[in-house]
């Protein structure tokens, strides 16, 4: 579900233009490439740490489409509303809606003022919740800005427990998931340990003392990660998801269906759970563990049907490291226990349970030639690497697509903050919070990989 407004006639509309000629100080844009055009098309466009869902632009042969996509909030539908009211004042022309005749901006706003937009924006979720009773088993998803938002039967369940605030409820859960970064919150890196054996993988994820974190509930073991370990209890427990969910109970905050927020575990709490955990504790590399796990990932062929060529593979292939040095050079310095963490990540499949395909792609190139690729890249310049960086991302936005070019993105964050923690020791590498310097690189890789073309 979404609706669309139309501006016909626009061939020289400016979106970096249009973005400055806005009331909002906070925008951002997702943006494809399409040939040096001013309007790069598709253009996701949010306002950072406000937005639920991005209002998307597409402009083609001289008519710009301005998409409200389900689900949106009053905030979305306003922008979205800005944007269309600015380049039809700016242009000259009548606006288009779906489901209308060509409007002038007197009856735009009338019309489509703030009450068609609160009146949509709940009728967008009276459909969900309606679909959410006639398959109530079902989970669905929508992007948000930033992430994939989980819609099954555990959100419907809390969020219907009082529907006069489900709407604002349901937005903040999105919000929140959006810009956990913007949080002290360590964001748990899936774990996978493959069988090949047997075809499967159990994955998994770390929790460590004293640290709020979020976890994907794609992780179906937990490994419970703590310094005071010591002697025969140095093995970090392993646990199912299952029985750490059991142990915790309400005090677990869960942003839909698909991420949940582990609070900050210490003292007598956290003992108590590795005291549980050492009574139940499994081995994720036994078959039986194992054979009770999703199958693992496949991995593409060769790339060639995603539309980007062998030569823009090959660069690709180099984010992973770029990323990896940027981020382990922080500190001025690259130690082995970095550079170790990194190959047993690319080894022992770490990313595995990533769902960028692109990503799994590019690492399989990476496990072929890590040596010769280190070799390059470490004689480059930090601002080198980020070119290189942004025009990989480039390469995958317009050969695959927005879409697979946010997965990869996720997934090359996601590898920067584990290269961050494996400074500090852990399980994996894993297990400490993010330095400031690390978190100061992250932050510009995110920005490097959000900027359009």
């Amino acid at each position: 579900m979404s609706h669309s407004f139309y501006i016909r006639d626009v061939g020289d509309a400016d979106l970096r233009a249009t973005l400055n000629a806005l009331p909002f100080d906070n925008l951002a844009v997702d943006a494809g490439q399409d040939g040096g055009s001013a309007w790069p098309s598709p253009a996701h466009i949010f306002q950072d740490g406000v937005s639920v869902r991005c209002v998307e632009t597409n402009l083609d042969n001289g008519t710009l489409q301005v998409r409200i996509m389900a689900a949106s909030s009053l905030d979305d539908f306003k922008l979205a509303m800005s944007i269309v009211e600015h380049v039809a004042q700016s242009s000259g022309k009548l606006v288009e809606p779906e489901d209308n005749e060509p409007l002038t901006l007197d009856q735009l706003r009338e019309q489509y003022g703030e009450q068609w937009q609160r009146d949509t924006a709940r009728s967008y979720l009276q459909s969900m919740i309606s679909m959410h009773k006639r398959h109530e088993d079902a989970v669905g998803s929508i992007w948000g800005t930033r992430r994939e938002f989980k819609m099954g039967p555990r959100l419907f369940g809390e969020l219907l427990q009082e529907p006069a605030t489900f709407a604002k409820n349901f937005f903040a859960k999105v919000r929140r998931l959006n810009y956990l970064e913007q949080e002290d919150i360590f964001i748990a890196n899936l774990q996978a340990m493959a069988n090949e054996k047997i075809g499967k993988q159990a994955v998994f994820a770390v929790v460590t003392e004293n640290v709020d974190t979020a976890i994907d509930t794609r992780a179906r073991f937990i490994c419970l990660q703590s310094d005071s370990l010591t002697g025969n209890d140095s093995k970090p427990p392993i646990i199912t998801f299952a029985e750490f969910e059991s142990a915790l109970g309400d005090g677990l905050t869960w942003l839909g269906d698909g991420m949940v927020i582990v609070p900050a575990l210490s003292g007598e709490r956290w003992s108590a759970l590795i005291r549980s955990a050492g009574a139940q504790t499994v081995d994720v590399f036994s078959e039986d563990s194992l054979l009770e796990e999703i199958e693992a990932p496949s991995t593409p062929d060769n790339g060639t049907d995603s539309g980007i060529s062998a030569e823009q593979w090959d660069l690709i292939a180099y984010a992973p490291v770029g990323v990896f040095l940027l981020v382990a050079g922080a500190d001025g310095n690259v130690d082995k226990k970095e550079i170790g963490a990194f190959q047993k990540g690319l080894v022992g499949g770490v990313l595995g349970a990533s769902n960028s395909e692109i990503m799994q792609q590019a690492l399989l190139h990476v496990s072929k030639d890590l040596d010769d690729r280190l070799d390059v890249l470490t004689r480059q310049s930090g601002e080198a690497i980020a070119k290189m960086l942004f025009t990989a991302q480039q390469y995958v936005r317009a050969g695959a697509g927005p879409e697979a070019a946010q997965l990869f993105s996720n997934a090359l964050c996601s590898l920067g903050e584990q290269v961050a923690n494996a400074s500090g020791g852990g399980f994996l590498g894993l297990g400490s919070k993010i330095g400031k310097e690390e978190k100061a690189i992250l932050s510009q890789i995110r920005h490097i990989l959000s900027e359009p073309s």
